[in-house]
């Protein structure tokens, strides 16, 4: 049986090499999630503002996909991308985040437990790296991983 992580890894794959349709596939998979990224990141921008950092994130996917390296797990290499094209737009712009936009941060955080609160505020409004955090909260990087993950889902589902 083939996991999760191998399929991502051959639809990035298929990505670098021009692959529209899988281009669309990782879109289906990963859409909503990297919505709710977004939402978090720029709590201030409006629905079109956030579907257009979206739509950055996917351009950004396609003109990188040819760099993935398959070794690491798919989510984090998508999870990178998503951070340099807000930093992105964020230098771009002055989009993210604004003043205020921590109140409205922490708002959007009060469904995710404490433990993932944290991690995801560190990466998010800090820009901190996994690495970071870890070492941060005094925690191995495994876990940290998993504590964004699980963050991020939960901020997803409240879209």
């Amino acid at each position: 049986m083939v996991s999760i992580a191998e399929l991502d890894n051959a639809l990035i794959t298929r990505i670098g090499r021009r692959d529209t349709a899988a281009l669309g596939l990782l879109f289906d998979r990963y859409g909503a999630w990297i919505y709710g990224i977004t939402r978090l990141m720029a709590p201030s921008a409006g629905k079109d503002t956030l579907d257009d950092l979206v739509a950055e994130v996917f351009r950004c996917v396609w003109h990188e996909a040819a760099a993935y390296p398959a070794d690491g797990p798919p989510r984090l290499w998508l999870w990178r991308q998503v951070r340099a094209c807000i930093r992105a737009a964020r230098s771009r712009a002055g989009l993210l985040p604004a003043e205020g936009d921590e109140d409205e941060i922490a708002v959007a955080l009060r469904g995710v437990s404490p433990v993932e609160r944290e991690v995801v505020w560190l990466a998010c409004v800090q820009g901190l790296s996994y690495q970071e955090i870890a070492a941060r909260l005094d925690r191995p990087v495994p876990a940290v991983l998993t504590q964004m993950r699980n963050g991020l889902h939960t901020l997803t589902l409240k879209r």
